[in-house]
């Protein structure tokens, strides 16, 4: 196992904040130094701490499934989300967003009820002012079977 904290030798004037001083100079005793010597190239460079490089970020589980949640609740929607006004949209997107992390975490427990997805997926889409409701029980019902596909997928 590497060591965490390495040395790395890097030139002083590259970071001057994150340098070590190099030792002071040794009083000398009769004429005779003791052996500290510095060269140009011991002083151009200087030792530093590195902490270890931290593991490249990787998308957790749950986000995973969120954004496929998501992706799945947005389909066939395009259309009907763009005839909306600004305000509508931004309060559509959000409830949208909420109700995606909702259903993840219903996806996550080892047992859950479907009739508890579509009435969110039903309450997200009747936020929608005007909508039929035939329209919403139907795609409520597809988007909660492409879910549970989704949830046997894993």
């Amino acid at each position: 196992m590497p060591d965490p904290l390495r040395l790395v030798p890097r030139p002083a004037e590259q970071f001057p904040e994150t340098t070590i001083e190099s030792q002071p100079e040794a009083p000398e005793r009769g004429g005779e130094s003791l052996g500290f010597e510095k060269s140009k190239e011991a002083e151009s460079v200087s030792t530093v701490l590195v902490p270890p490089s931290p593991a490249p970020f990787v998308l957790t589980e749950p986000v995973v499934l969120q954004k496929k949640v998501e992706h799945i609740l947005e389909e066939d929607l395009a259309r009907l989300y763009s005839e909306l006004n600004q305000q509508d949209q931004a309060k559509f997107k959000i409830l949208g967003e909420t109700t995606a992390k909702k259903i993840t975490t219903l996806l996550q427990q080892t047992k859950f009820k479907i009739s508890e997805i579509l009435a969110l997926i039903k309450q997200w889409l009747l936020s929608i002012t005007g909508i039929n409701r035939y329209f919403v029980e139907q795609e409520a019902k597809i988007k909660a079977e492409k879910i549970l596909k989704l949830r046997q997928e894993k």
